[in-house]
């Protein structure tokens, strides 16, 4: 780098400043323009982007907490681990709870495990939220029974892998439904 025909070394003993701010200084420049030489003037969008969450990021997170205000943010950190591979921090996802754009969940996805008839459907709701990152807890919650329960350890067995898999998760998500140790025939 080269400032004024000068190396950043030189110029810095010049200045008196440190060479890495320097660099900083001159990367800020070809980043921001003109305006990165007052401090005063620069807007509070030139944030860094690692800092920003994306906006699917941000709409999962409010969407979450719309469908089951149970969640804690902890939950709602690893749900979005297990679909971007990106986890943000629980204060992050209180700010965004607070501040972020507007929920589009509508209505429940599914109902009351009592009101699914078909039994198939009902241990696949609960496999799909398994396998979406729910915790065991957050489920029967959100699918209040007491059968639901029980079954809960059963239905993410190993013969439900497949259907893990055929959504597109993770491997992690798919190795946190098989962690729970039990086989299918322990449930019956």
């Amino acid at each position: 780098m080269l400032l004024f025909g000068q190396t950043a070394a030189s110029r810095a003993k010049e200045t008196g400043t440190s060479e890495r701010t320097l660099h900083y200084k001159a990367d800020q420049f070809e980043q921001e323009g003109m305006v990165s030489l007052f401090p005063n003037e620069r807007t509070s969008t030139a944030v860094s982007p690692g800092r920003n969450l994306p906006e699917d990021l941000r709409q999962l997170i409010v969407d979450l907490r719309a469908s089951h205000p149970g969640f804690t943010p902890h939950e709602i950190a690893t749900i979005c681990f297990l679909r971007f591979e990106r986890r943000p921090s629980d204060h992050t996802v209180k700010r965004v709870i607070a501040s972020g754009p507007k929920s589009t969940v509508t209505r429940r996805r599914y109902p009351p495990y009592a009101q699914i008839a078909d039994p198939y459907q009902r241990r696949r709701a609960i496999v799909d939220l398994h396998a979406e990152g729910w915790s065991n807890t957050a489920i029967s919650a959100y699918l209040p029974d007491q059968r639901a329960r029980e079954l809960l350890p059963c239905a993410v067995g190993e013969q439900n892998l497949a259907h893990a898999k055929s959504v597109g998760l993770s491997g992690s998500a798919v190795r946190g439904a098989l962690d729970l140790g039990r086989s299918i025939s322990d449930c019956h």
